[in-house]
Formats: structure tokens, sequence, C-alpha cells
């Protein structure tokens, strides 16, 4: 089971796996690096722990399978490049098939590059039938195949799962086995074909042993027993088959007006559990993706003074840093246009105090002798008409101050 179970289970294949020298070394390869990181935390709080790295499954493939692809003259496919085949490929299709209309939408191509990694997956045959299903199907088949083309000198995740595969087959990955030492996959789930290629590899070699968690649930555990019945013929049969009966209960139902309330409720009742000792960072917080509970968590939290750890829920281009970045790379595109230096101006903290003015009020003054100046865009603009516009202004005092009619 998911939980105090797994736990226990994965500490005793690290008690085995160092039965006979405790210095042997062992490798844990956890669903993400904040479980690892949990995980390393709660095994060295209690008898502590020697020579056990925790890393993910595509960290591991790297360190077996990179060598053979590099040998072969291929770097890793990196996202910059990987969007950058997307969009020349998008070029290409402008006007052909179902997607030429949106050949060179931004959303398009992120989607396209989600869908090219599970493509990756298929086989020939089953390719040639994903393209025979309809045009639509067709063109983003073809289009993949043309970024293959584009990328040939590069490797993607799937590609390096199987060089790992192959490594751990032959032999050629031996001296990196040594140093990783007895393979444990903690809480294997959703192994791609090469992955599961590669945790069979490493079984028949002896190398590795895999936890796989499940709730109690039939339905919830229908993809969790077929990884094991998938991996099983390598590993052998599940050691340990858990009864069906959950151990998962809720003891509250909480009605509340509003996702605000309900979060001040969640802190309420984790500063009660604190002060009968529960540590904060045994706790989880799990809320519904795309409402409002990401941003409440992240400000009733802080404000109620309690430490947070994960992701945080802010951009970085929602950051003054970021703003102020991203604005101004805006405004070198456009050409310093006067539209872009006033939105960079008056949106980024930045506040050149002087005159005694603050910084909105001093944008609201550039606003509008820019204006009055004719600026348009061009550096050349604003350094010679601003100048021409100063010395305008400055002949209007001369003549007028003897007047007493400057303003």
């Amino acid at each position: 089971r998911h939980g105090p179970e797994a736990f226990e289970c994965l500490a005793h294949l690290i008690a085995e796996a160092k039965a006979k020298d405790a210095l042997a070394p062992v490798t844990v390869v956890s669903p993400s690096p904040y479980a690892g990181l949990s995980l390393r935390r709660r095994l060295a709080a209690g008898a502590g722990i020697v020579n056990v790295r925790f890393m993910v499954l595509a960290r591991l493939a790297e360190y077996l399978g990179s060598p053979r692809l590099v040998a072969e003259g291929r770097a890793p496919l990196s996202p910059l490049i990987e969007m950058a085949a997307i969009r020349e490929v998008g070029s290409e299709m402008i006007g052909t098939g179902p997607l030429g209309t949106i050949a060179e939408h931004p959303r398009l191509h992120s989607s396209l590059s989600r869908s090219f990694r599970d493509l990756d997956q298929l086989t020939d045959d089953q390719l040639k039938g994903v393209r025979m299903a309809d045009p639509l199907r067709a063109q983003l088949v073809d289009w993949r195949q043309r970024f293959l083309e584009l990328t040939i000198g590069y490797y993607s995740r799937e590609e390096l799962s199987w060089a790992a595969s192959k490594g751990a087959q032959d032999g050629s990955a031996v001296a990196a086995l040594r140093d990783l030492g007895f393979i444990i996959f903690h809480l294997a789930h959703d192994l791609s074909p090469a992955e599961t290629s590669l945790v069979e590899s490493l079984a028949k070699a002896g190398h590795c042993a895999a936890i796989i968690g499940v709730v109690g649930e039939e339905s919830a555990d229908q993809a969790a027993r077929k990884l094991a019945s998938k991996i099983g013929s390598a590993l052998g049969p599940a050691k340990q088959e858990p009864d069906s009966k959950s151990i998962f209960e809720a003891d509250h139902l909480v009605s509340v007006p509003d996702a605000v309330e309900e979060v001040r409720w969640v802190i309420r009742r984790i500063v009660k559990h604190a002060e009968d000792g529960q540590p904060f960072n045994r706790v989880a917080v799990l809320y519904q993706a795309g409402g409002p509970y990401q941003s409440l968590v992240s400000s009733q939290f802080r404000m109620a003074g309690i430490p947070l750890s994960g992701p945080d829920p802010v951009l970085l281009s929602e950051t003054p840093p970021g703003k102020t970045l991203l604005l101004f790379l805006d405004l070198i595109e456009s050409d310093y246009s006067r539209e872009s230096v006033m939105r960079w101006l008056s949106e980024s903290p930045i506040s050149p105090s002087y005159g005694g003015l603050d910084s909105s009020t001093q944008v609201a003054v550039w606003d509008v002798a820019s204006r009055n100046a004719g600026v348009l865009r061009g550096l050349g603009q604003w350094s010679e008409r601003l100048e021409r516009y100063g010395a305008a202004l400055s002949s209007r005092i001369e003549i007028s101050d003897p007047l007493d009619e400057t303003s």
C-alpha cells in the first residue's frame, strides 16, 4: 500500500542490499525529486543511511544510456531545440491539411510537443494505424516525421531509455551499474515501453527490485496490477499482495461559505496538529488544479506564518524581475517604440526618484514629453526629437521669462 507499508518495504529492501556490506551502493528511483527528498530525510531520521542515492527514472536512464548515444554523435534534445524544430515544421505546413490554418500558433506547438512524446512510445505498425485513422492524425504523423528529420542529431527521453536498456543487457553500462549498486524502483507507475524494458533488463541482471503501490480499491489499482503483471516475468511474482479493504477514509466533511474559509479551516486544523507535536513537513495539502486554491493556499499560509514546500504558484514572469526582463525584451523587439517604453516604465519596479516626483508622476511627464516631441520608435528618434523638443522649450522659456509668462 501507499504510505507506511510502502516505506517499510523500501527500508527493508535497502537493509537487504546492505546486509553484507553497510557501505554497498544503493540507488532509489523515486517518482519525483520531492518524493526522493522526503524519503531520504525519513530514512535518515531512523538508523541513518550511507551511500544511498535518490534520483528520478529519467536521471537513471541518462546514467546508463547517454554514453552510448554520445558515442554515436548525438546530443540530448533540449526543450529549446525541440520547439525550434516544431516551429520550423509549422512554417512548412502553413495552408496544408487540417492544421494548416493554425500551423504557426504557439498553443499548437506546445500541444504537438506533448503529442510527439506520446507517439515516441508507439511501434511502426501502431503509427501506421494512427496515420490511417483520419486526415488530422495523418498530418500529425507526417509532422512528427519531418520533426525527426530535423532533430536527427538529437535523442529524446524514450530513445535514452531504450539505450539504457540495451546498455544493461549487453554489459556496456557495467561501470555505471557498479557505481549505482542495487536499484530500487520505489512506487513505479506509468512506465513507457522503453522504461519497462529498462526495468526488465536490470531485473534479468539481478540489479533491481520494484515497489508498486496500491490503494486498496479495485478500479484505482488496475493500472498498478497491470504494471505488476507486465514486469513480473523478469522480477518474479509480487511477494506481498495487500487485501482489498481500504484504509484511507475521510474523517471530516466540512461545509464552508467559500474557498477562503475552507483554506482557513485547513490552517486551523494544521496548527492544532502542530500543537500536538505534528511537524509541518509531515503534512500535505491537496487541492484541485485550475481553481482558486493555488493562490489562496500560498497567500493564506504565508499570512499564518506556516512554511510551504513545493512549486511556487507565482510564475517567474509575474514577479517584478520577470516583468522587468520580459517587458524590456519586448521593448527591444519593438525597436524602442514609445508605447513599449512607456509600458516598461509604468509596469516595471523601477523608481528613478529625482526632482521630488514619484515614479508614477515621472512616467506621466515622460509620456507627455515624448508624445509632444513626436517620438514613434528607434533610439535615434528618442535622442534627436527629445533634444529638439528640449531646445524648443528652452527657447520659449527665454522669450516668455522676461514677460512673466513662463508656466
